[in-house]
């Protein structure tokens, strides 16, 4: 409730003094980041089916800008994943988000990784940048509610707080590692399943 009453807030401020088309901007933005508050505060509810991941990780890619870092796939083509698609889509938009914002180099790298070992009780998706890092302070504290590093109106320190929910709805989890100056990877475990049966995702 705090984060809706705030922005309706940030909306009654700029009545006065705004453009029409920055209205259009702010009404936008703030339907935007209505409808994610909502998606992130909500109770998560899982519709699992089989996933291709790379039309997952197509779909996380969307939000980037054209002077976003370079994204490498390393996943084979025919790759999937038992989740929801609508969750787990949203944690990776998040993690690339942050993997972009935390380059500051005109040569980072962003990499997403699927490796679905048959010896292994996970499949797992990993997101990692060639960015600033993290201390192990933060890498501690980083999935906590209201945590964040970022500034800016929109950065209320959700977004990580939402990728361990849903990863623990899903009955997996998710960690960080991290060193300053180097980068980090955020890796998704995913439980696997013995039989995916045909229901095969559709978005």
């Amino acid at each position: 409730k705090f984060f809706f009453r705030y922005a309706v807030e940030i909306h009654k401020s700029g009545l006065k003094s705004r453009t029409p088309r920055r209205s259009h901007e702010i009404d936008t933005s703030l339907t935007d980041f209505i409808e994610k508050t909502r998606l992130y505060s909500n109770d998560i509810t899982l519709n699992r089916q089989i996933c291709p991941v790379k039309r997952l990780i197509e779909k996380s890619l969307k939000g980037l800008d054209g002077g976003a870092p370079k994204v490498v796939l390393d996943c084979k083509e025919d790759a999937v994943l038992y989740c929801d698609p609508l969750h787990t889509a949203e944690v990776l938009n998040n993690l690339v988000q942050n993997a972009s914002e935390a380059i500051q180099s005109p040569d980072g790298v962003i990499t997403i990784a699927f490796d679905a070992c048959t010896k292994h009780r996970y499949d797992v998706l990993a997101v990692s940048d060639t960015g600033v890092g993290m201390t192990r302070r933060e890498q501690r504290d980083v999935f906590n509610p209201y945590h964040t590093t970022k500034t800016g109106g929109t950065h209320f320190g959700l977004g990580l707080y939402y990728c361990y929910n849903v990863l623990n709805k899903h009955g997996g989890f998710i960690k960080v590692t991290s060193s300053v100056g180097v980068g980090s990877t955020f890796s998704l475990y995913f439980p696997k399943v013995k039989s995916l049966g045909k229901r095969v995702c559709d978005r």
